[in-house]
């Protein structure tokens, strides 16, 4: 048996209690977004753990229905995607592509992503990560062949392995590779 009864004014101070922690949730959310891409935050990575494995599987049917496709030798022109959507596994194209969409910062009054510039963030993403797979590939034969590489570089320099120290590492490399070296750089 209950034996306290609530006031009128305790009812009261709970509500605003309860909403005034909505508010708040509300603006750690909006704070998280704010300082870092959805995709970097813990909220980004809940989602990405929620809604990947049903990507995957899609992914996985529209890689076989592609596969049948192309076996089959239609006559005419085979759709470009049909051959995209080979080259990296279901998983891989699952998490480029939340994180493509999750490290967009929409504008103000934006309601929803334009898909040409989605697509072409994913596709650039897809694009990276083969060009990181086949350079991986490189140094690994090149490590094989002389005990060192530029991968180990890459990873002694760099604790964050993502696509963007990718590509200032591999930038860096290749500005060393074709630029032009001062008389201060050679005698370095």
């Amino acid at each position: 048996m209950l034996r306290y009864q609530p006031t009128e004014a305790d009812i009261e101070r709970q509500i605003r209690w309860e909403l005034h922690a909505v508010e708040r949730g509300a603006e750690r959310v909006r704070k998280q977004i704010e300082d870092q891409t959805i995709a970097d935050s813990p909220m980004g990575r809940r989602l990405l753990a929620k809604l990947a494995r049903k990507v995957v599987v899609n992914i996985r049917k529209a890689q076989m229905e592609a596969v049948d496709i192309i076996a089959e030798q239609r006559k005419g022109r085979p759709q470009t995607w049909w051959w995209l959507i080979q080259t990296l596994t279901a998983e891989q194209l699952t998490v480029l592509t939340f994180r493509s969409i999750f490290n967009t910062k929409p504008r103000e009054a934006m309601t929803s992503l334009p898909l040409t510039s989605t697509a072409l963030r994913i596709s650039s993403a897809c694009h990276q990560q083969l060009d990181f797979e086949v350079w991986q590939a490189e140094q690994k034969e090149v490590e094989k062949a002389t005990g060192d590489s530029q991968f180990k570089e890459y990873l002694r320099t760099n604790s964050t392995i993502n696509a963007k120290s990718f590509q200032r590492f591999s930038s860096k490399v290749q500005r060393l590779r074709l630029g032009k070296w001062s008389r201060e750089k050679t005698v370095a």
